[in-house]
């Protein structure tokens, strides 16, 4: 968890770097606060991005020009931000317990200790 972490659940939005350059940062850290996210164009190498843009918990910015207009449309419409903001935590909410599942996953597949004997 980088230090941005706690900063983001006193904002009402996040823009998450990088998606003007090499590749945008991470946005779990701002979206497990249910914060809508903010990224740049460049964001093809991570998928977790895409589908949060897709799940509608984040939002591209194609242009830098447009951050102050996307940031102004959250910044009006309560409406607009709560949807965003609800569809960033459920986003995080829908997968986590990934740890539990593979262990159950491994677990089934071990053999029980009557096979092993």
């Amino acid at each position: 968890i980088g230090k941005l972490f706690n900063l983001y659940q006193e904002a009402s939005v996040a823009y998450v770097g990088g998606g003007f350059t090499a590749g945008v940062h991470n946005v779990l850290e701002a979206a497990v606060w249910g914060k809508p996210v903010l990224v740049g164009p460049h964001h093809s190498r991570s998928q977790e991005v895409a589908d949060m843009i897709s799940f509608g918990g984040a939002f591209e910015i194609s242009k830098k020009e447009a951050l102050s207009d996307a940031i102004l449309k959250f910044a009006s419409d309560a409406k607009y931000l709560s949807g965003y903001s609800d569809r960033a935590k459920d986003f995080v909410n829908l997968r986590t317990g990934a740890t539990e599942n593979i262990l159950r996953s491994v677990e089934s597949a071990l053999p029980t200790a009557h096979e092993r004997s």
